[in-house]
């Protein structure tokens, strides 16, 4: 089981790193991480080592997502005491989608995706810095919960030491100013995986004495789903400027963008009455009653509507869609139409519309 040896630890728990090698993720890909070390760190920063972490034992980082993602490459740091370079330790890579914790500070893991072992390799760690597995482009490593769990096993540290009294290398934390519950888990032979924020099964707090901050296990990940936009259905004409059509601008939905645009096209020339609804995507076009036999609505409800976009004079439009950042809106999935006023129809509803774009936000 893990040690903690308090005149150990705090030789070592604020220790100053003159250099860390850091982590960049690939194109369409973002960093996810609870540590608040910079993701590239360029200056001297101060973690601190948990040196009583003892082969066989793990250090799990619980990441809110907001959604699912594909893990593309884990990273974690490892440090020896003072900053010494050339420390090594052999190391397994886990990944699990979802974690729970009881109220005793017990967690339970969900299913493990990924285990680097599993493909008869491991990850060498060296000191001092943020260590980096990519995993092979040949894996699909995919959560399912808005939960991913980052976990780094050692299986032999190569650093000065012992289990019993500490190793003058190990597995790091940021030395954040507290301990968050639900956010990290030490996997401990003795008592499983702990949560340090809140379990007391060692008679003692593990924090702030024993363990402090976050552990710094990260993730580079991208979407489940690509950014695309798809139209769907055919639109239903009007009497005096053709069929309206739906398309985009701006590039791609994708995480952040302030650029992307729903536009639209033979709206009739300076038409005050064109307005788009939004719906969630839906399969089974609704009629609208009293318009055209054509005219539909395409999407599930509930339907909302912007207020009047006027076209200019090329009978065009466009509305702005600025999308926010973070990993939780990936695979997020919006479905957008054009109505548009024709007094010339001879019908109740005198409207004309667009087919549907489909709009999936991802990286």
């Amino acid at each position: 089981m893990i040690r903690f040896a308090l005149a150990l630890l705090g030789a070592v728990l604020a220790a100053p790193i003159a250099t860390l090698s850091s982590q960049t993720c690939g194109s369409g890909e973002l960093l996810v991480k609870n540590d608040i070390l910079p993701a590239n760190p360029t200056a001297a920063q101060q973690v601190a080592i948990v040196p009583g972490l003892c082969d066989g034992e793990a250090a799990m980082s619980v990441i809110q997502t907001g959604g699912p993602v594909r893990v593309r490459a884990v990273s974690a740091l490892f440090a020896a005491n003072g900053g010494l370079a050339g420390v090594q330790a052999l190391a397994d890579v886990e990944i699990y989608d979802g974690a729970t914790v009881n109220a005793a500070g017990v967690w339970t893991l969900g299913p493990r995706i990924f285990r680097l072992s599993d493909t008869g390799a491991n990850l060498q760690l060296m000191s001092t810095g943020i260590n980096v597995y990519t995993l092979p482009s040949t894996f699909v490593v995919q959560t399912t919960q808005p939960t991913l769990v980052v976990g780094i096993r050692i299986i032999q540290n190569l650093a000065v030491g012992s289990c019993a009294a500490g190793y003058q290398a190990n597995l790091a934390t940021d030395f954040g100013p507290a301990c968050t519950p639900g956010r990290n888990i030490i996997d401990t032979l003795g008592n499983g995986a702990i949560d340090p924020a809140t379990f007391l099964g060692f008679g003692i707090p593990l924090c702030p004495l024993f363990f402090r901050g976050d552990w710094v296990v990260r993730a580079c990940v991208s979407c489940g789903s690509n950014a695309a936009t798809t139209v769907v259905g055919a639109g239903s004409p009007s009497a005096s400027f053709g069929t309206p059509t739906i398309g985009s601008a701006g590039g791609l939905p994708t995480v952040g963008s302030s650029t992307f645009q729903v536009t639209g096209a033979n709206l009739g020339t300076f038409n005050p009455g064109a307005f788009l609804t939004i719906a969630l995507p839906g399969t089974t076009p609704f009629p609208i009653p009293g318009g055209a036999p054509t005219l539909v609505l395409f999407g599930a409800p509930p339907f909302l509507a912007t207020p009047q976009i006027p076209s200019d004079l090329f009978g065009t439009s466009s509305f702005p869609l600025a999308i926010p950042g973070g990993i939780g809106i990936c695979g997020a999935e919006l479905l957008f139409q054009w109505l548009v006023l024709d007094v010339s129809l001879p019908f109740p509803i005198q409207l004309a519309s667009s087919e549907g774009l489909l709009v999936t936000i991802g990286l």
